[in-house]
């Protein structure tokens, strides 16, 4: 007997666009999870019933694909000489009083940091002035994925800004607050 996927097992009982708007979802919680290197919407099951056309992933792979250019944009307007990581996070340390003897900072570190956090359209999400420093657990905290991967890029003591895309952030649904639907991040941090 062949023994099915959980997700198979679940997807018989809902419907095709059903399939489709869980698939998204499953995709946005895979990646705030840190597993983006791995998933794409083109790896996630599907119904052979469900033609590959459909319109819900084609309109995310749009989505993705202006968000991609708006932040690439954006990054040329800025005139920071930013660096990209494989899943897709710009950062530039624009400070940083580490030599190369003092230890990068690693899962599991408890940091203190000074932040703004906004978006792109400069509007101002949150920042320390009105919250306070924040203090985290790299990789343990209820951070986006995004600002995690890049906090292992820095020393105590930098200041960097990073732009994390939507997939690293709060995904295709914002937060439900302050971002929007899809909206990339700009974090400008000191590490404290």
């Amino acid at each position: 007997m062949k023994r099915k996927t959980p997700f198979t097992l679940f997807s018989h009982s809902i419907l095709p666009r059903q399939r489709m708007f869980l698939s998204a979802a499953i995709l946005s919680g895979l990646c705030l999870l840190g597993s983006c290197r791995e998933i794409t919407v083109e790896s996630l099951p599907r119904n052979p019933q469900t033609p590959p056309s459909e319109p819900l992933i084609e309109a995310q792979r749009l989505a993705a694909q202006r968000e991609s250019e708006s932040i690439e944009a954006f990054v040329k307007r800025s005139g920071w000489p930013m660096q990209e990581t494989p899943r897709g996070v710009w950062y530039y340390i624009y400070r940083s009083t580490a030599s190369n003897k003092d230890p990068m900072i690693a899962q599991g570190d408890v940091i203190q940091m000074e932040y703004y956090l906004q978006l792109l359209n400069g509007q101002i999400i949150e920042s320390s002035k009105e919250n306070g420093p924040k203090t985290i657990q790299v990789g343990y905290s209820d951070i986006e994925s995004g600002l995690d991967e890049a906090l292992l890029l820095m020393h105590r003591g930098d200041c960097a800004k990073i732009l994390i895309p939507s997939l690293l952030g709060h995904g295709f649904s914002g937060d439900g607050a302050q971002v929007p639907p899809g909206a990339s991040l700009l974090y400008d941090i000191k590490i404290l």
